[in-house]
């Protein structure tokens, strides 16, 4: 009945199978119940209400289902809202389905289905998200409310929920389905914020139920969690999970292996911390052994073996036992060597950005040891003039006037000569074998330095030889030990006996070099005898004798001739067919490569307490900075100071001499009045000449003689200007001095001193004096009653009296005012000027203080920088000591590779 209520179809449950319409039947039904004595017209109110909704009269419907009061009110209620929604009437039809109550299972799932359609056409997606909830908790098997859940969730891009749903359904339908959807959903990349522990349930459930599925999911879980904040969660979380799965059954890993190696080489690539990776790897190294393949199984071991070097005990015996195994039976991939190689190269490219010294001699032996076409081979000998004699005969060239017995020497055939003097930080070239003999007479190389020589030679390059001289050995044991490297380094070793039989000292030594490098071919050459019988005892005499003292070698008898050359050489290239050369190289690699990671280890505290030096030393130099900037600062005060102070000098001179001569002059210009003089216009007469006289003394006197002093100051100026360039210079060789190559480089600008001249020469040249009214009527008129008491008329007629009086008052004036305005009015112009003066000599020093300011800045943020890099190392020694541990992991799994092949004692028995 509820399928009916739900799809508004009860009314059909009351028609009868007649053609009057459905309308009319019930309305005839609906007359007849109103006939009775208590009638029940619900039921029919009901179904009216339905076919009133199917014929779109919503009104009609929702009346008819307001007057249901049985058990199908609820229905009727629901239906009423259902109508209103239909008429848009949102708002009202929310509020008749929340105030629905029902026990009825799908009546509340139903109202749930409209309550989450109205709130769509709402817009309101968080209302709707809560009604997507309470469907899934009330009824998950509801028709298609899980599918709706899940539309709803992709549509919202709420994939916490989607994924959540995913999970849920899952677990609890087992259905491949959702498994399905959940591995969707990690491929799109939409699961990496989520716990890793939220999936574990998910795939214990899915190993049971499709493994080929499961391995699919948990290989897209597993990368997707790579390189993000959870991955090492994710590793704590399913390595146990997966080694605990119930193995019964046989499983075909397709996937997950290739991805655990691929995970390892992230392990130790040196991204994450060696204590955080160190923490996860025995378990994770057991997982990986247990999935590979057999034919795989290899590369886990080599890691496994690796790590115990540095665990120990935490890798449990039975993994190494099921490692050794699995190396033993299978061989070693072929690239292994090749990947020793860029190991190396990774080493070395990560030590030169640390700005670490690279150990110069270990990286030329890894240099030559790749170079498998050469064989290499140490000479020695008891004696070192018989050594230096054997290697200048066996060349056919000499080359030392003065061998350098205490160090090592490499002879290699090349196409042109190259000399390299190698020491353990710095290696140096050299083209020309004179320099190189006159460098070597000069100094005393370090003991442990080297030197190579790369140089034509037919007999070398013939037979694919490199000869290495080790020094000689006084002490045997000291040197021995001292040479080890360069021990492992060579193929064969030449020993050269030139008495006619071994003395203690060959024999001791021998013995010590058998003993400590026991796989060590070595060819004894003895001086050879005239005749091939005496030859050929000899050689058997000796043979029997180092055999008879437990030493092996091959006996040569060396002659010094093209034959003998020939057959040296061909014997070295049967040592070097008959040992295993491509098997050994790849060891000896491993060998140096360990010495020079061994020795960047060492390098760490050299580092700290070199960037402490650095930064004392730059503090130094900022704070000689700071000074010299503040001694800069008063040197240019200074010279503002005494440029100024010389300028004013000139003009208080110039100014002096002319308050004292130009009234001088003006006053002789009484002696021009006579008693002829025209008296109407003195005035006028006197002032025109006194103008005159002004005008030449400027010109003829006052303007050439500023104008020499003025040179004389620019002359003190230049000089001074030049004593501030010579300071500039030693404050610029001493800094560069303290920094190195590094050149301050304060440069001085002397333009200005032309500037000066062309500026005094132009304002003083343009000068043009105003006529200045010197002497004035009135005054003078003035002056005539003042002493006089009479009119001027009457001293008229008498000229003498007029022309001595005209005279006195000329005389008689002070002209120092007159003087003054001349001087201001002449340098005027020069006003500003004499402000620039400041001005230019701050443009002098301009370029020195911003240098040095510069310069300051610079030295302040290196202190900086190399301050934080000392805090990093301090807080965080493990940024520099843990790519060298994962170097050295890896270093150690290709050893033990490499080693797989060879006859070694397994590794289980030292546990």
């Amino acid at each position: 009945m509820e399928d009916s209520l739900i799809g508004k179809t009860f009314y059909q449950t009351m028609l009868q199978p007649e053609n009057t319409h459905p309308i009319k039947q019930l309305g005839e039904l609906f007359l007849a119940e109103q006939m009775k004595e208590i009638p029940d017209a619900s039921y029919i109110r009901y179904a009216q209400g339905e076919l009133y909704y199917h014929h779109h009269d919503y009104e009609a419907a929702i009346y008819k289902w307001e007057n249901v009061h049985n058990e199908l009110e609820p229905w009727a209620k629901k239906n009423m809202a259902d109508a209103y929604t239909k008429m848009e009437l949102l708002s009202t039809a929310e509020e008749i389905y929340k105030s629905i109550v029902t026990d009825s299972p799908k009546l509340k799932m139903e109202i749930l289905l409209c309550l989450y359609s109205l709130y769509l056409q709402q817009e309101n997606f968080s209302e709707a998200e809560q009604i997507v909830k309470e469907m899934v908790e009330e009824n998950p098997d509801y028709s298609n409310v899980t599918d709706l859940a899940r539309n709803h969730y992709e549509q919202q891009n709420n994939w916490f929920g989607a994924i959540n749903l995913a999970i849920q359904e899952g677990t609890r339908t087992e259905s491949i389905q959702w498994f399905e959807v959940l591995d969707e959903y990690v491929q799109k990349g939409h699961t990496v914020d989520f716990d890793p522990k939220t999936f574990i349930p998910s795939l214990s459930i899915l190993y049971k139920l499709n493994f080929s599925l499961f391995e699919q999911l948990l290989s897209h879980l597993w990368k997707s969690y790579e390189r993000t904040p959870h991955f090492f969660q994710w590793l704590k979380e399913a390595i146990p999970f997966i080694l605990n799965l119930d193995r019964k059954e046989k499983r075909n890993w397709q996937r997950l292996p290739s991805i655990l190696q691929e995970t390892y080489e992230q392990l130790i690539s040196g991204m994450y911390f060696y204590s955080t990776v160190s923490e996860i790897v025995p378990d994770f190294l057991r997982l990986w052994i247990t999935l590979a393949s057999e034919k795989e199984a290899v590369l886990p071991s080599a890691a496994i073996f690796a790590w115990y070097e540095k665990l120990g005990e935490q890798i449990p015996k039975k993994e190494l036992e099921k490692a050794e195994k699995n190396m033993f039976d299978t061989p070693p991939n072929k690239d292994v060597f090749e990947n020793v190689v860029n190991l190396t190269e990774e080493v070395e490219a990560w030590a030169e950005k640390n700005k670490l010294e690279i150990h110069q001699m270990y990286t030329l032996c890894l240099k030559e040891i790749v170079d498998l076409d050469q064989h290499f081979v140490g000479i020695m000998s008891a004696y070192d003039s018989d050594q230096t004699l054997f290697i200048h005969s066996i060349l056919n060239e000499y080359m030392f006037y003065e061998p350098p017995t205490s160090i090592t020497t490499i002879f290699r055939p090349e196409a042109s000569l190259t000399i390299e003097e190698i020491t353990e930080n710095e290696t140096r070239k050299m083209t020309d074998f004179e320099q190189f003999q006159i460098s070597l007479s000069k100094k005393r190389l370090p003991e442990n330095s080297m030197i190579r020589l790369s140089f034509p030679n037919k007999w070398l390059k013939e037979n694919r030889l490199t000869l290495i001289d080790l020094p000689g050995f006084t002490d045997k044991q000291l040197t021995l030990e001292k040479m080890s490297d360069f021990i492992k380094a060579i193929d064969s070793l030449m020993y050269y006996c030139d008495n006619d039989g071994l003395d203690e000292k060959d024999l001791s030594l021998l013995k010590d070099i058998q003993r400590t490098y026991p796989n060590l071919p070595i060819l004894y050459v003895i001086k050879g005898q005239n005749g091939k019988k005496g030859r050929e005892d000899s050689s058997i005499a000796v043979k029997k004798y180092l055999a008879d003292n437990g030493i092996q070698a091959t006996v040569f008898p060396f002659t010094e001739s093209g034959k003998g050359r020939r057959d040296l050489g061909k014997t070295l290239n049967r040592l070097m067919e008959e040992q295993k050369v491509k098997t050994d190289r790849p060891l000896k690699y491993v060998y140096f490569s360990k010495k020079l990671m061994d020795h960047l280890f060492t390098q760490r505290e050299k580092m700290e307490n070199e960037l402490l030096d650095e930064v004392h030393q730059k503090e130094d130099l900022a704070s000689r900075l700071t000074g010299a900037i503040h001694q800069l600062k008063d040197l240019e005060e200074e010279t503002i100071t005494k440029i100024t102070l010389f300028y004013e000098r000139v003009k208080e001179e110039m100014e002096k001499e002319t308050v004292k001569t130009l009234p001088r002059m003006l006053k002789e210009k009484a002696n021009t009045i006579t008693n002829t003089t025209d008296f109407h216009h003195i005035v006028e007469k006197v002032n025109e000449e006194m103008n005159m006289t002004i005008h030449k003394y400027i010109t003829d006197d006052f303007r050439p003689n500023f104008l020499q002093r003025i040179q004389e100051w620019l002359v003190v100026v230049e000089e001074e200007l030049k004593n501030r360039k010579t300071f500039f210079d030693e404050m610029n060789d001493g800094f560069s001095t303290l920094v190195g190559e590094r050149n301050v480089d304060l440069p001085c600008d002397f333009h200005l001193i032309d500037d000066w001249r062309r500026d005094v020469n132009r304002l003083s040249g343009r000068f043009q004096l105003e006529k200045k009214s010197i002497l004035s009527k009135r005054n003078l008129y003035q002056m005539f009653l003042v002493h006089t008491g009479k009119m001027f008329d009457v001293l008229k007629k008498d000229k003498s009296s007029l022309t001595k009086r005209f005279q006195q008052f000329v005389k008689e004036k002070d002209y120092t005012t007159v003087a003054q305005a001349v001087i201001d009015q002449f340098f005027s112009p020069f006003t500003i000027f004499e402000a620039g003066i400041e001005q230019d000599v701050n443009a002098f020093f301009q370029p020195a203080f911003e240098r040095f300011i510069a310069f300051e800045r610079e030295v302040k943020e290196e202190i900086a920088e190399r301050r934080r890099e000392l805090e990093k190392w301090k807080e965080k020694p493990e940024f520099f000591r843990d790519p060298l541990k994962f170097f050295e992991i890896r270093r150690l799994q290709f050893e033990f590779l490499l080693k797989a092949t060879d006859t070694y004692e397994p590794i289980t028995n030292r546990v």
